[in-house]
């Protein structure tokens, strides 16, 4: 399911400043850098999530001034596995919720756990998600340079 971006509705443009812990921008030179939050005309953010299911959970927001609608694409993807893999923690997960599975906020952003052993609702995440890049990959190739 896909829906154009809509300005008028929350966003992530309209989070407040203090919800913005860091910009992230994936490693050059084998060493990630975590930036200020203002660093680049449209950075990653990673936000304080408001409505956390678990302790430690938080959002990355792609390119979070290019106001994407919440459909994942190679780019963003790949972000979130540069991020999972510069975190390099077992504990450590991410996913995705479209709009046809429960998505609330149509900007593009990922659900991030970085504390605890987590529970049955990231399995459940992460299963979906498996499965979803499966598909895509199969029926469209989606993902075919990752």
């Amino acid at each position: 399911m896909e829906q154009p971006f809509d300005d008028a509705r929350f966003n992530f443009t309209k989070a407040a400043q203090e919800e913005a812990l860091f910009a992230f921008q994936p490693a050059r030179d084998g060493h990630a850098d975590y930036l200020p939050r203002s660093a680049s005309a449209s950075p990653n953010l990673v936000l304080i999530n408001v409505s956390p299911i678990e302790y430690g959970h938080v959002l990355l927001v792609p390119r979070v001034l290019d106001r994407l609608n919440q459909v994942v694409d190679q780019s963003s993807m790949l972000l979130a596995l540069q991020f999972v893999n510069e975190v390099d923690d077992p504990y450590f997960r991410v996913g995705f919720n479209s709009l046809g599975a429960y998505g609330t906020i149509n900007h593009l952003h990922f659900q991030v756990c970085v504390g605890g052993v987590g529970g049955w609702v990231w399995g459940v995440y992460v299963g979906v998600y498996v499965y979803v890049c499966v598909y895509l990959y199969v029926h469209f190739r989606l993902f075919m340079h990752l």
